[in-house]
């Protein structure tokens, strides 16, 4: 599987900046060669590809180093109403089944680089993580973050 190669709104880079300054970077650090600037990450008409995002993110992973759980912590910004109209959706499923179903319909839709897919699994449903398409050195945070963004 490729890395997703749909346009995606700069809510994830801006939640992503805000924890590099929560962490004492600052926001130029983060967003060097993104071709992004600050006050991009605010407009509502503003687009940016995949990959991006990941530059952000290595810039992030880079500067922060190998932190335990760096991606989780970070992943746990991510709210429902990060997510606008999806998270809407999602909250709107009559069943956890279905609000799953939905979810992974329109995963597109959300800031997941990881391919997530759901099962059955004695009696319960197992939400299953897959490797990203990602350089290396970024894909734990990836996961990490992920599931993080899933759980919240």
């Amino acid at each position: 599987m490729a890395t997703p190669s749909y346009l995606r709104d700069p809510g994830s880079i801006r939640l992503l900046v805000e924890f590099g300054l929560g962490n004492g970077l600052a926001a130029p650090q983060l967003l060097a060669r993104s071709g992004l600037k600050e006050k991009q990450l605010d407009d509502p008409l503003v687009e940016v590809e995949p990959e991006q995002e990941l530059r952000v993110i290595t810039n992030l992973v880079n500067l922060l180093g190998a932190q335990p759980l760096l991606g989780i912590r970070a992943g746990w910004a991510y709210g429902i109403s990060t997510y606008g109209i999806w998270g809407f959706a999602l909250l709107c499923g009559k069943s956890i089944g279905e609000a799953m179903t939905l979810a992974l319909r329109f995963l597109p839709l959300t800031y997941a680089f990881c391919p997530i897919s759901v099962r059955p699994l004695h009696g319960q449903l197992a939400v299953l993580f897959d490797e990203p398409v990602a350089p290396e050195a970024i894909r734990p945070f990836l996961i990490q973050r992920d599931m993080a963004a899933a759980s919240r």
